[in-house]
């Protein structure tokens, strides 16, 4: 008898440990999803596709060493220059570090491109289930 109350137990602790998953666990999957388009997107040379993880509003913001630029016009072009100016060859990175809050995250890769390296540092906020960048800096300083 005791054994059948053990395993009852059991199984209704695992059904219910399914059923209730980590919310904090699926925005990290959520962020690493961001984190391997924009590595993707700059690897290519896509600014435009950089440009469309950043929030759709004026609200952004791009660092260039000490340098900040903000708005989306300046973002992409600050991004263009950037991107436009590192050798062609692969772009070698980590895989992301990611610190979720409930609103904004952080996400931090370790990058290597062409003999220079860096830290990418992001920060992410999420508006209506939907993770974007609103500022990132490309060099970590």
């Amino acid at each position: 008898m005791r054994r059948a109350a053990c395993a009852v137990a059991m199984a209704i602790a695992l059904t219910t440990a399914t059923a209730h998953a980590d919310p904090m666990f699926d925005r990290g999957l959520e962020l690493a999803g961001l984190a391997e388009a924009l590595v993707a997107a700059e690897s290519a040379g896509d600014v435009a596709g950089v440009m469309s993880l950043y929030r759709p509003d004026e609200a952004v913001a791009y660092y260039d060493g000490r340098d900040p630029h903000a708005g989306r016009d300046a973002v992409e072009a600050a991004l263009a220059a950037r991107i436009i100016s590192l050798p062609k060859r692969d772009f070698i990175t980590t895989a992301p570090r990611i610190l979720v809050g409930a609103a904004a995250s952080w996400v931090i890769v370790e990058w290597e491109w062409g003999g220079e390296s860096g830290r990418h540092i992001a920060r992410a906020q999420r508006e209506g289930g939907e993770w974007s960048l609103d500022a990132l800096d490309f060099d970590g300083t």
